[in-house]
């Protein structure tokens, strides 16, 4: 290699080490966080059309949010901690769409109590007993006084600050609604009976999560044919078309809301009136509307009958309601 050779290579090699990129700092964990959260709340404050409406409508203030949330950064330790200072951001927009997906670090609450509660005027109520084996003596209506010694006002609030919704009402229903969701085998929780005596009960926690909330069904009942002449009718629960029923003015509203459950409960008893035996399947049924009970029981008592009840299981919090009947 001649002498001018040598010194372009050497020019080209000092040039190609000069020009090389350093290697950018690496940031810990925390930093990390700060730095993401930064540029959620940079892409909000640029790209989100209601900052202003929120603002002035709702005090909605994502500089305080973000600096309260960047001052409990160093409170976390896992990549699931900091899902939620992003779920909690997402949720202090108040905005139903506003959501921070974070499936791949797993369902936070996979497990649910054995029971399903209620938001009324006097609280939150026991509301669906039909899940847990082994009742130690827990009542409909019963008032939900504290979770694992956590005031059940504390409890909401920090399930409302990882819920998404437009206002603060619908935050709160939609809390209350998953409030059972959890990610603990066992729940201790301090209840009230109408009478105003408090209780303690500890109750195992079911291995997959429930939907306590009223479903919109297309079939009222089912009905099959067994050997030996037996007949099977299944009714899950007594509700149908709610919304016309609750929003009915007089009986014959009522009655109306109710048809389709009724030509369904006839059509099943006509379909095994040449059996011999009948099994009427009322397991885990969630209760509903009286008139659809005693329709049934029409089907099942000759001529006749008076119906009436000896006790009811509500409360004054269930009667609270507006639209109880």
């Amino acid at each position: 290699m001649n002498v001018q050779t040598r010194l372009w290579f050497l020019f080209l090699t000092a040039l190609l080490v000069g020009c090389g990129t350093p290697e950018p700092p690496t940031l810990t964990f925390h930093d990390q966080i700060r730095e993401d959260l930064q540029q959620y709340y940079d892409g909000v404050l640029e790209s989100w059309a209601y900052v202003d409406l929120k603002r002035a409508n709702q005090s909605v203030d994502l500089t305080a949010v973000r600096d309260l949330l960047l001052a409990r950064v160093e409170e976390s330790k896992t990549p699931q901690d900091f899902a939620r200072i992003l779920q909690e951001f997402a949720a202090a927009l108040q905005e139903g769409h506003s959501l921070a997906f974070t499936n791949n670090l797993g369902e936070p609450f996979p497990k649910s109590w054995p029971i399903g509660v209620l938001l009324v005027k006097e609280g939150v109520i026991v509301a669906n007993l039909n899940y847990l084996k082994e009742n130690p003596g827990i009542q409909l209506g019963d008032r939900l006084i504290r979770v694992d010694e956590q005031a059940v006002e504390s409890y909401i609030q920090a399930r409302m600050a990882v819920t998404s919704a437009s206002t603060e009402l619908a935050r709160k229903v939609l809390a209350v609604d998953t409030l059972h969701r959890t990610s603990a085998e066992q729940v201790r929780l301090t209840l009230e009976r109408i009478d105003g005596s408090q209780y303690e009960a500890t109750l195992p926690c079911l291995p997959h999560q429930i939907d306590y909330r009223q479903q919109t069904r297309s079939v009222f009942c089912t009905h099959k044919q067994l050997e030996d002449r037996i007949g099977v009718i299944r009714i899950p629960q007594f509700t149908w078309n709610e919304k016309a029923f609750l929003d009915s003015k007089d009986d014959r509203d009522r009655d109306a809301a109710l048809n389709e459950a009724k030509d369904q409960i006839d059509a099943s008893f006509t379909a095994i009136r040449e059996n011999s035996s009948l099994i009427l399947d009322l397991r885990n049924n969630a209760g509903g509307f009286e008139l659809l009970s005693t329709y049934v029981a029409e089907h099942l008592v000759p001529g006749n009958f008076t119906y009436y009840s000896s006790e009811r299981r509500d409360s004054k919090a269930i009667r609270s309601l507006e639209q109880f009947q």
